[in-house]
Formats: structure tokens, sequence, C-alpha cells
């Protein structure tokens, strides 16, 4: 008995911890829902389109400008539904060549996601290598913070978000 009392103070704190990070995990989804609840996300029907993309995007000489042409198309695509979604051709440190992805800090993680991965797959499948895909989250002032990248890892294609 004498060692309940002496360790209960202890299991109050604990359980007051763990009754606080539940309320934080609550008051967290509530924000994100609030956040979304005004932004109606569609994707555009990739079935219908990805065929033209892809063969235009073969049509050309270059790796740098199949990439310019896949990004040109996939941004369009995106902005006909009014998302704030843009695709980017840039060169790494090392001079190898990428894909930037802007989205809007408004959307959704996984809407951003799988664009960066349909990014990635039709990268790679145009170039026939790994292509990665830099995923910036954009601001209304102007500002851009990298949030994260798609590539292969251990043969398993993952977007690693923050």
């Amino acid at each position: 008995m004498k060692t309940i009392g002496r360790f209960s103070p202890y299991l109050v704190i604990l359980l007051a911890v763990a009754g606080l990070l539940g309320w934080a995990r609550t008051e967290q989804r509530r924000a994100e829902e609030a956040q979304y609840e005004g932004i109606e996300v569609r994707e555009p029907v990739w079935n219908d389109r990805l065929p033209a993309v892809r063969q235009e995007t073969l049509q050309q000489p270059t790796d740098e400008a199949k990439l310019r042409t896949l990004t040109d198309r996939l941004t369009h695509h995106y902005r006909e539904l009014d998302a704030p979604l843009r695709f980017k051709v840039i060169q790494t440190d090392d001079g190898a060549l990428a894909l930037r992805l802007n989205a809007a800090a408004a959307l959704p993680r996984w809407y951003t996601a799988r664009a960066a991965r349909l990014g990635y797959d039709e990268a790679t499948r145009a170039l026939g290598r790994e292509v990665p895909v830099y995923i910036y989250e954009t601001y209304i002032v102007g500002k851009a913070r990298l949030i994260g990248i798609c590539r292969a890892h251990n043969g398993v294609v993952e977007v690693a978000l923050q």
C-alpha cells in the first residue's frame, strides 16, 4: 500500500499528459477539417488524358524537352480544374534533371502526394530513369518551402512529406 501511495502523483501526471495529448490531436483534426472545408478538390480524369500526354512527351527530342512538355501538360490539366498545382523542371546541384511541384498550402496533403506520384511515374516512364519530384508548399505572399520529395527507396516509390 505504501508503494501505491508513493507512485500515485506520478500516475496522475502521466494520465494528465495522456489526456492532453488526446485533446491536442482532436483539436488538430478539427482545425484541418475547418481548413479544407471550403476547398473542393477534384482530379482530372487521367484515363482519358494520359495517353495523349505520353505521346506528346515521347515526340520530343531531348530529355529536358520531354520533361518540359510533360510538366506543361500536367499543369494544364490541373489548372483546368482550378487546382493550385504547378509542375516545373529544375536542375539539382549535381546537374541532374528533376521536377518541382508547387502546391498551395491550402491543398490537402493526400492530394499533393497523389500529384507528386503521378509526376514521378510519368517522368520516370518518359526518360527511362528515376526523376525525383521535390514538393514545395507555396503561400499567397510568394514564399515557398520544401515539404517533401517523391522518389524510389529500396524499390518502392514513396512520397515523403514533412
